[in-house]
């Protein structure tokens, strides 16, 4: 039941914070910036009425969503797989004809080398570590977790 009071929280804190930007938070000059704020709501209460509806949810409609989700999850990953071969398909078209680009009917296919640079973080702290210290930052998020046990 913990986790799911957690869940709600974490949805408090997220759509509070995202009304307060939407409203236009940081028009009153003497208040705190957004960031400062964040770091302070998680640590802000539930309402009451919020914390009474997730209480109100039984072990077996818990169970039933639980199950749900996980049905939904695989049935992502068998559309993924899908969409994937579909993909490919186009690839093998594509690399028969020696073309960049496909075009039909309201779709476009382009496939192509994309050069991009990267910092690499792991090394710039292991040779620089005041550097790396220096812009480096760090973000507190809400990180909600759902995994199957087996019941014996």
């Amino acid at each position: 039941m913990f986790t799911f009071v957690y869940i709600a929280y974490c949805f408090y804190v997220h759509e509070s914070v995202r009304y307060r930007q939407i409203e236009g938070a940081g028009s009153d000059p003497g208040r705190k910036p957004l960031k400062e704020r964040e770091e302070n709501e998680l640590r802000r209460p539930l309402p009451p009425n919020t914390i009474q509806e997730v209480h109100m949810m039984s072990i077996n409609e818990m169970d039933v969503r639980a199950a749900t989700y996980f049905d939904l999850l695989e049935q992502i990953e068998q559309l993924q797989a899908e969409a994937e071969a579909i993909k490919d398909s186009l690839k093998a078209v594509m690399v028969d004809q020696a073309a960049e680009e496909l075009e039909g009917t309201g779709w476009r296919a382009t496939w192509h080398n994309v050069t991009s640079n990267r910092l690499d973080s792991k090394k710039l702290k292991a040779d620089m570590p005041e550097l790396y210290a220096q812009f480096s930052k760090s973000s507190t998020t809400c990180r909600f977790t759902l995994n199957a046990v087996n019941v014996a």
